[in-house]
């Protein structure tokens, strides 16, 4: 039995309805006779009509299925030698700006070009901070003095002053050539705080090793590696506060991000302000 329905007669014009369709098959473009009923119905990156979602309803079963309750109705109250016939008519929308390339494009590759090119910066800083400890220079420098507080802010202003660089010259290749809609101090921030997560992650796995090259080419492993964790919490079914603690991975947390990112860009919004503030 792929659907059924249940109807409760309180009087002549008032019945309780019951559906029970399947709204949770998602093995192909008609896996789900209708579409899942626990997602929002609306989205504010999407401004076309959901022609998925109407040939689900029309050919899946379920106008057919709404025909049958009215004419059960009608037989029950009597008509038996009338029927309803039903007609969809799709309402005509108004003009819109969509662009599936660029939807796609940031969708997939921008996330994945932003992890690839941190990977030189992973590597090297990984390799030059454990190379340290392993040849026991920063053994030497705080024995003349150096205080951990005055290491580490070393490290952290070198590594920001890399990651401000690559993160303004992909603001301004973007903003001038592909990103038209969006502002440009949050594209700066898409790049420049997704950076500057890197840098805890640096820190994090060069604690573990005492020879620069085996640290070098661990972490950019596991660096790497982790951007296919992001495939755990893509399903929409996926529940908000699973993407808000995967998004403590910065790999995970760039390819989240960069779902809406692509929606209000690809619809003509862009990312801005006004909606910069939106959960997804």
């Amino acid at each position: 039995m792929c659907f059924a329905f249940e109807i409760k007669r309180h009087s002549d014009f008032r019945y309780d309805v019951r559906l029970f369709y399947n709204d949770q098959i998602d093995r192909d473009y008609f896996g789900s006779g209708i579409p899942k009923q626990n997602l929002p119905s609306w989205s504010p990156i999407r401004n076309s009509a959901d022609l998925t979602s109407f040939d689900k309803y029309v050919h899946g079963g379920y106008s057919i299925m709404q025909n049958w309750i009215a004419n059960t109705i009608l037989r029950q109250l009597g008509y038996y030698d009338g029927s309803i016939a039903m007609v969809i008519i799709p309402a005509k929308t108004p003009a819109y700006d969509y662009d599936s390339l660029m939807k796609e494009v940031m969708t997939e590759y921008l996330p994945l070009f932003t992890v690839l090119m941190f990977i030189v910066p992973v590597f090297r800083f990984s390799y030059r901070m454990v190379a340290e400890k392993e040849t026991r220079a920063r053994e030497s420098m705080q024995m003349m003095g150096l205080t951990e507080f005055a290491y580490w802010s070393s490290w952290l202003v070198y590594y920001t002053a890399t990651n401000t660089f690559i993160s303004t010259a992909s603001t301004i290749i973007l903003c001038t050539t592909l990103l038209k809609f969006s502002h440009y101090l949050l594209v700066f921030a898409y790049f420049w705080l997704y950076g500057m997560s890197v840098f805890g992650f640096i820190l994090f796995c060069q604690a573990f090793f005492e020879r620069a090259r085996y640290a070098a080419i661990f972490t950019s492993v596991v660096y790497v590696s982790l951007s296919f964790g992001y495939f755990l919490v893509s399903s929409a079914d996926t529940p908000e506060s699973t993407k808000i603690y995967a998004s403590l991975v910065p790999q995970i947390a760039i390819r989240l991000l960069s779902v809406p990112f692509a929606g209000f860009e690809s619809v003509g919004i862009g990312l801005t302000f006004s909606n910069v503030g939106m959960l997804f």
